[in-house]
Parts: C-alpha cells; sequence; structure tokens
C-alpha cells in the first residue's frame, strides 16, 4: 500500500534569478548614492544657512538703524502670536536655551 501524502495549502518556490538579483542589487547601490548625494547637499544648505545667519546677526549688531528695525518687527511679530502660539515659543525656547528669558505676553 502506498502513502497518500494530504494536500499542502503552503507552498514555498524560491527560484534564484541571476538577472533580477542584478538588477535589485543595482536598484539598491543607486538608492543609497543618491541618499548620499542628497546627505551632502544637506550638509552644504545647512553651513550656507549658519553662515548667512552668522552674517545677518553680525549686521543687525553693527547697525543700530537695523538693530531697532529689527527689534520692532520682533516686538510686532511677538504681539501677534495667540496665547497657544506664545506658549508653544516659551516651550521651544526652554528647550534650545534654558538660561533665556520666557516671553511675555501683553
Amino acid at each position: 500500500m502506498e502513502k497518500q501524502e494530504k494536500p499542502s495549502w503552503i507552498r514555498f518556490s524560491v527560484e534564484i534569478n541571476v538577472p533580477v538579483l542584478a538588477t535589485m542589487a543595482f536598484t539598491c547601490f543607486l538608492a543609497y548614492q543618491a541618499h548620499q548625494q542628497s546627505m551632502e547637499n544637506a550638509s552644504k544648505v545647512n553651513q550656507l544657512l549658519v553662515k548667512y545667519e552668522q552674517t545677518l546677526d553680525t549686521f543687525i549688531q553693527n547697525d543700530p538703524a537695523a538693530l531697532k528695525t529689527y527689534q520692532g518687527n520682533l516686538k510686532d511679530a511677538l504681539a501677534a502670536l495667540s496665547p497657544e502660539e506664545r506658549k508653544l515659543l516659551n516651550a521651544l525656547l526652554a528647550v534650545s536655551s534654558p538660561s533665556q528669558k520666557q516671553i511675555q505676553g501683553k
């Protein structure tokens, strides 16, 4: 008597197809290269922004008229904030620099 095999509902079949495997590896390589280039570009943009911010800060500090205008604009912007926005800004300032004073509402 021959043993009867029960039909299996789950079957796994693995075929190694070299061109598909090579294409997947090449695609992963291209994605990695694109990511690296993107990270380099983000770093360069960040460096430019830091340099621009430092230049702008120096300009504002050295020019009394620009400093007065900047302070006026800052006061106007703070006055336009809602209480929720002011609370959020205070929380952000507390995290970024704990020694800095909290912004007072009007």
